[in-house]
């Protein structure tokens, strides 16, 4: 009783790091039992499949064969205009060429087609195109990686016999790539220094 009240009479300097100790301890223990109601939350959702249905939405069908379904629109919360906006961000301009819109729990809009109004792919036409690769970074600020050139089937004696080719060296090249193409894509220093040079003579002129 003592101590409190000396405490209570004490300067406000004097009780401000015990005001702050408390403070800092009361919101400590909030941001920890919140933190365990969030995982317990989480966890519970994760394995009930009624609990989840209750907590998140299900996905919803809003266009059918061309046309809006207001009443689901309705219930998702949804106005005309942010759906077409929505279709808008999906390069859909024309609503009768989407045989389905389906708004998802996260509020986005996946939308499928009409077959005759999906863009042509190479199975369509037969055709059978080599598998896509990946651009693969080869030499940065004239460093090589050996390791990229293994992973693209290649080895320094190809690499060389590309540099002859323009009479360069590795140190010469600020940027390389081996492209989907298999080619080699080169930026040198000198188109940086080139630039620069341009620049400040214009500076100079003006």
């Amino acid at each position: 009783m003592i101590i409190l009240t000396a405490l209570r009479l004490a300067p406000l300097p004097v009780r401000l790091p015990q005001i702050l100790s408390s403070k800092a301890w009361i919101h400590f223990v909030a941001l920890t039992i919140f933190t365990l109601i969030t995982i317990i939350f989480q966890y519970i959702t994760l394995k009930s499949r009624a609990f989840s249905q209750i907590t998140d939405s299900d996905p919803t069908l809003v266009i059918q064969n061309g046309k809006i379904l207001e009443q689901n629109l309705n219930q998702m919360r949804v106005k005309f205009n942010e759906l077409t906006m929505m279709l808008r961000q999906k390069d859909v301009f024309d609503l009768t060429t989407v045989d389905y819109g389906i708004l998802e729990p996260d509020g986005t809009l996946s939308i499928a087609l009409k077959p005759e109004n999906q863009p042509v792919t190479a199975k369509d036409m037969h055709m059978h195109p080599p598998p896509q690769k990946l651009m693969t970074e080869l030499i940065i600020d004239g460093a090589l990686m050996k390791e990229k050139l293994a992973e693209r089937n290649k080895d320094s004696r190809w690499l060389t016999e590309q540099l002859k080719k323009q009479n360069l060296t590795i140190q010469d090249i600020a940027f390389a790539a081996i492209l989907p193409n298999d080619k080699l894509y080169i930026d040198l220093y000198k188109d940086r220094l080139s630039d620069k040079t341009s620049t400040d003579e214009e500076k100079k002129r003006n």
